[in-house]
């Protein structure tokens, strides 16, 4: 069934009865891939008709699903080691494909099965899920029907919905119906397809990029000649911006006029050249600082209704617009209303007009959030906050929860958090200090490439166990016990040398960023994209928990001693390929066949031949596949005090 041909057809024939018919989709903000499609035709999302919103967002894949109308994205399966484009069409499975001849039911020539067939095999299905990507508000079918195909389109506009599967009917858990109610034979006598959806999971799916199809760049072709609307930006937003002033303001500007002060006779024409001038340079200054790029895309994207709406800017907003906007939000969910009145998080706040944002620093282990390189007066930050795509109602509570938990840590060997500022709790971000060494990861590249270069000579500045690497892995493993014998013990569940900072004295630090409570919720169980330090349970879909930690640790372990990228080549002669991310340019079968080699063979990180003994043993209690047979923290510190400073010595 071509959904975007029965969107175009409703469009045009402009049939009053079925244009009350379609649905609004309401998505804030719009995801970025939405936005470059639109612009590369000359487009933006609110001229377009609900017909080609509901066919622009199907042919890039994404479904809605709840009574809250949200929106998470397809995955489309691929054959292993494809690497080719889709659409949307590919996705929905032909009855040639499906032997149930006996059992089917007719709609004309149109077929369904339910629960009285079980030949179809979850094999056959194209798309998946990512059940972490949506809540648990996806409905249920109120039917059994999982499966359903027709080359023809439905008369009626589409209303295509994820639904939950009848678990008596299949054990493929969701179907994307295309029009639910004609889920059985209609009075018409035609059926809309039905595409079942098995669950996503990184080790055993590979997946394909979705594009549209030829029809709807053909119809967004048609809209765009039928319109002249100037360029659309790529960004899908813009990113908070607090007011930034330099430290001497030459002049005042109000944003429609200059004033001046200036001096009598000739020179007040030079003083005018000069202060245009700088004013000039400051404003640019300013304005590059203060509008640091975005263009997160979430998978998941929620209505107005489950998300409340984001304002990607503060600017021209009156402190009582900000405040009526936070009340608004406050309202449906009671938890931020105590979060803004939280003593701990009084304490920490921070003027959020204070803060500069200088450059992106990087995207953090979750792409739920964004890091950025600022200040806050003379003091150079770190700033932590929720990438634009996410900036939804559940997001936001669940920063702000993560946020009262940070500001509570306290110990010299994880980042100190200097404040907790925003303006409307959608810009909420927490900053702690920088730390001007930079990462363990990058550190090591360092040292590798010394390494390469001094070849066998010992260098000035190069890394021992004695001098250096013992001393980090100690500071990592106090953070570590600090943070898993709290009262309610906490976990890192990023730990990574690329979270593993270093300030000029060479004293590590755990990035506080990622620090999670315990045990994690359920939506936490899924995979990082640094599969290389991931615990085997969790890349089978278990939680994180303090015992992931230490198996990280054993990674970070191994990085120290080979100062290779973990799974990369060790030898000297191929050290100067590994360096940093560029070991990581595997496909991704690749790291699925690691990955998988991780759970089921134990593959690990390995050593280098030189590896004191001592830190072999340690390593190997880290890296156990039983995650009970894993040293707690406490036991890390005495391993490496007793064991392997003892062997180093």
């Amino acid at each position: 069934m071509d959904v975007v041909t029965s969107f175009y057809n409703v469009e045009k024939d402009q049939n009053p009865e079925r244009l009350k018919q379609v649905p609004l989709p309401v998505v804030s903000p719009i995801p970025g891939d939405v936005v470059a499609l639109l612009a590369g035709a000359n487009l933006k999302w609110d001229a377009l008709p609900r017909t080609a919103k509901n066919a622009v967002l199907w042919s890039l894949g994404y479904v809605r699903y709840g009574s809250e109308a949200e929106y998470t994205r397809v995955l489309a399966l691929c054959p292993s080691g494809s690497s080719a484009t889709v659409t949307m069409d590919s996705i929905q499975v032909s009855d040639k494909a499906v032997a149930c001849d006996t059992v089917y039911s007719y709609c004309g020539y149109s077929k369904w099965i339910n629960k009285a067939c079980s030949a179809f095999s979850p094999s056959l299905a194209k798309c998946a899920i990512n059940a972490s990507a949506v809540s648990s508000r996806v409905g249920s079918t109120k039917t059994s029907v999982y499966w359903g195909y027709t080359v023809d389109n439905y008369p009626l506009p589409p209303d295509v919905t994820l639904l939950k599967n009848d678990p008596l009917a299949t054990s493929i858990p969701y179907s994307i119906h295309i029009q639910p109610v004609a889920d059985l034979c209609a009075t018409t006598s035609v059926l809309a397809s039905t595409v079942p959806c098995i669950n996503y999971t990184p080790l055993l799916s590979s997946t394909c990029a979705i594009a549209p199809s030829v029809k709807m760049q053909a119809w967004l072709t048609e809209l765009s000649q039928a319109t002249t609307l100037p360029p659309t930006p790529l960004s899908t937003s813009t990113p908070p911006s607090p007011v930034i002033s330099p430290s001497t303001t030459p002049v005042q500007y109000d944003g429609n006029s200059l004033v001046l002060g200036l001096a009598g006779g000739g020179g007040g024409a030079l003083v005018l050249v000069v202060l245009l001038a700088l004013f000039c340079f400051y404003r640019r200054k300013a304005n590059k600082r203060a509008s640091p790029p975005t263009g997160t895309t979430a998978t998941s994207i929620g209505s107005n209704k489950s998300c409340h709406s984001h304002v990607s800017s503060s600017k021209g907003m009156s402190t009582t617009d900000m405040d009526q906007s936070n009340d608004r939000l406050c309202a449906t969910a009671p938890v931020l209303k105590s979060f803004q009145v939280d003593p701990a998080i009084s304490f920490k706040r921070l003027d959020y007009v204070s803060l500069v944002f200088e450059r992106h620093l990087a995207t953090s282990t979750s792409p739920l959030y964004d890091v950025w390189l600022g200040h806050v007066d003379r003091d150079v930050v770190a700033i932590k906050q929720l990438a634009p795509s996410y900036r939804c109602k559940k997001g936001i509570v669940h920063f702000a929860s993560s946020v009262r938990l940070m500001v509570t840590l306290d110990h010299p060997n994880i980042t100190s958090v200097v404040g907790v500022g925003w303006d409307m709790l959608e810009h909420l971000c927490l900053v702690t200090e920088f730390m001007d060494r930079g990462s363990l990861r990058e550190n090591l590249d360092t040292q590798a490439k010394m390494t390469t270069a001094a070849s066998s000579s010992r260098v000035e500045g190069e890394w021992s166990w004695k001098r250096t690497k013992l001393n980090v892995a100690m500071d990592v493993a106090k953070a570590m016990v600090y943070l898993h014998t709290l009262e309610v013990p906490l976990v890192h569940a990023a730990l990574t040398s690329s979270n593993v900072l270093l300030n000029c004295d060479e004293v590590a630090k755990l990035s506080a960023f990622a620090v999670q409570p315990y045990p994690l919720p359920a939506s936490f169980g899924a995979v990082s994209s640094k599969w290389e330090w991931v615990a085997p349970e969790v890349l089978s879909g278990q939680p994180t928990t303090p015992a992931s930690d230490v198996y990280a640790f054993g990674v970070v372990l191994t990085e120290l001693d080979t100062l290779a990228y973990p799974y990369a080549p060790t030898t000297m002669s191929q050290r100067s390929t590994i360096l940093s991310d560029k070991s990581r340019d595997e496909t991704g079968d690749n790291a699925r066949q690691k990955m998988q080699s991780i759970v089921h063979d134990n593959l690990r990180p390995a050593l280098s031949p030189t590896a004191p003994p001592a830190l072999r043993d340690l390593v190997e209690l880290c890296l156990h596949s039983d995650p009970s047979q894993r040293p707690s923290a406490m036991m890390l510190i005495y391993h490496l005090r007793s064991k392997v400073k003892v062997f180093e010595l």
